[in-house]
């Protein structure tokens, strides 16, 4: 049965009539809408009173949860509107994380922050780089989850419980549509609400980039000038071309474009032509508009007879650029079967225990159909004709964009996949090795080997890392290594001259050292090699008398500048009262010997008093 209604519990379910049409709405990044009247008939009369918010509804395997019902009088009876939305924006939009955190995250650490004690598996395709935030949680977990994904900048699609991320969703087809083929009418909107022709970023240590586009000449404002974009500082970015490449690209899509189109779907007469999905980028051709475009399908709306045939589909458009500018700027990508099967294509893999099981009733549930032709044995999932397997005397191939190009291929060659997520991979019996350096992975562990030195090894096994000979080089974020071939650069140790280290206009005053010089003069000297980030020296201040003020100074040796001042008026004689802290950013770690005086003046010739009581290296 093409669709079924439910309880909210799930524990009564009814196959579903009354409807004559349902319409559903696909976006880019899972969201999808399910939209229907509901009619009382002697068929459904048992149940049709029951059905209220909440109920479930799982229309050609998708599980839909409706929170909006409307009752409409229609003669003796009433019609039922039902919209329904996707049960994972249902759960994840009614479940609040009540814990917060501010720091960098994985993108694996993030998933599970947001996921967890949810139900939902996932598994990641692509990589993404860790990402900093300031206090993120504390909110439902749909609020989180979109925010991260902007964030990382990744997409997702869903089957079931079981999420997969993705860079970017959809494939990079070669099919048209086209005016008097396959389109019927054609919408577009300009949105310049936002539109911008200027804007400037900031980054980190007073790193700026700014952009005008070729449009600010063409739509300036009233005085003349530009449109500007909001500002924004990140200090993430540290180099200009990466700042001013994100500043061009805010400023190059602040102008909104949609088209929206409805396609002619062959679908219902069986004929076996791509079906659009969200996330695809496709090539779209209308005279009347002088419309020759390259553009990404983010919203597919649907129209389906009680029968699941599709009798309407309007696809919309947006982010696209036209076509000969973009060919300009690069050469299209071309992948075809034959170049997967000699394994030209770079295999990413993502192995889960739980992915088995889930892809095992994918496929037993999964309805398809067998053709045969000069390319073989065609297996066709009905439901997605894009979804093929082709079987001949070369191989086997699958496809998720009619055979355009492969996710897995096998030859006599070898296997070549995008993703491969398997259940378990037992390495007991397989060994994994490389072919160009003493690289291998067995089921004792992942060892990697020096070719020219043999006992010079890291292995890895679950009782630990064992690193021989200085196989090890670690790097701080900043490009400082802090264990440079197994040695360790880092100190917090500082080095304080071991005797009586000052000038003569100094003398002893208990715990304190004592001048009445308005000239700076030497107190103490130090040495340190810089391995860290920050000095920071414990002194302590005082004056004598009141209306005096203690100037206390930290300066490298060699006039090569002062690091910092420190100034005070306190008449305490409570020497903990008197302690503070001196901080000197030294900058990224050199590695270089340092030398530095600790210097002390009055300001009116009064006597003033200072101490210091040690120091450390640190960050």
């Amino acid at each position: 049965m093409l669709a079924r209604i439910y309880d909210p519990l799930e524990t009564t379910g009814y196959n579903m009539t009354g409807f004559d049409s349902m319409t559903r709405t696909r976006r880019i990044n899972g969201e999808k809408t399910l939209t229907f009247d509901l009619h009382k008939t002697p068929a459904n009369a048992h149940w049709f009173d029951e059905v209220s918010h909440m109920w479930k509804v799982n229309w050609m395997g998708e599980k839909f949860v409706a929170p909006l019902v409307q009752d409409d009088t229609e003669g003796n009876t009433y019609v039922r509107q039902i919209d329904a939305v996707y049960s994972l924006y249902d759960d994840l939009r009614n479940d609040f994380q009540y814990e917060s955190f501010s720091g960098s995250k994985t993108f694996d650490d993030m998933m599970q922050f947001i996921f967890d004690g949810t139900g939902y598996t996932y598994s990641t395709v692509d990589f993404f780089y860790a990402q900093e935030f300031e206090n993120f949680g504390y909110d439902f977990r749909s609020e989180l989850f979109f925010t991260a994904l902007e964030r990382y900048g990744a997409e997702f699609t869903e089957s079931g419980m079981h999420i997969t991320f993705r860079s970017k969703v959809g494939n990079e087809t070669d099919f048209q549509y086209r005016h008097k083929f396959n389109i019927e009418s054609v919408t577009r909107q300009i949105d310049a609400m936002d539109f911008s022709t200027y804007g400037k970023y900031f980054g980190k240590d007073g790193l700026e980039a700014e952009y005008r586009s070729p449009l600010a000449d063409l739509y300036p404002l009233s005085n003349g000038g530009d449109r500007h974009l909001p500002s924004k500082t990140d200090e993430r970015f540290t180099k200009y071309d990466s700042l001013h490449a994100a500043v061009k690209k805010a400023v190059d899509e602040s102008l909104k474009i949609s088209i929206t189109f409805k396609f002619e779907d062959m679908r219902a007469a069986g004929y076996p032509r791509p079906i659009p999905q969200e996330g695809d980028s496709v090539l779209m051709v209308d005279e009347r508009l002088g419309l020759k475009i390259r553009a990404r399908i983010v919203e597919i709306v649907e129209v389906f007879d009680a029968y699941g045939n599709i009798i309407d589909c309007d696809v919309t458009l947006s982010n696209f650029t036209n076509l000969q500018s973009q060919n300009k700027r690069r050469d299209k990508a071309v992948s075809d079967i034959e170049g997967v099967m000699n394994g030209e294509k770079t295999i990413p893999f993502v192995a889960l225990d739980r992915e088995l099981q889930r892809l095992a009733r994918q496929i037993f549930e999964t309805e398809s159909q067998v053709e045969y032709n000069d390319n073989g044995i065609v297996a066709r999932s009905k439901n997605n004709l894009n979804h093929l397997l082709i079987l001949n005397s070369a191989g086997l191939l699958i496809s998720t964009d009619n055979g355009r190009t492969a996710k897995l291929a096998i030859t006599a060659q070898g296997i070549a996949t995008e993703l491969l997520t398997a259940g378990s991979i037992y390495t007991n019996n397989i060994k994994i090795v490389g072919k160009d350096d003493y690289f291998y992975w067995d089921g004792t562990g992942l060892y990697a080997i020096n070719p020219d030195d043999t006992t010079q090894r890291v292995v890895l096994r679950s009782n630990g890392l064992f690193v021989r000979k200085g196989a090890i080089t670690i790097e701080r974020d900043d490009g400082y290594a802090i264990v440079n071939n197994g040695k360790l650069n880092l100190e917090f140790s500082v080095q304080f001259a071991p005797t009586g280290w000052r000038s003569s206009e100094v003398q002893e005053a208990g715990i304190y050292v004592q001048t009445e010089d308005t000239t700076k003069r030497f107190i103490q000297y130090g040495r340190f090699r810089h391995d860290s980030r920050y000095l920071r020296i414990i002194v302590g201040q005082r004056v004598v008398q009141s209306g005096e003020t203690c100037i206390l100074t930290v300066e490298r040796t060699g006039n090569k500048g002062v690091y910092v001042t420190s100034t005070e008026t306190t008449t305490s004689t409570d020497w903990e009262n008197t302690e503070k802290r001196l901080s000197v950013d030294l900058g990224i770690p050199t590695g270089d010997e340092i030398a530095f005086y600790v210097m002390l003046r009055s300001k009116n010739g009064t006597p003033v008093q200072a101490y210091v009581l040690g120091a450390y290296l640190e960050g």
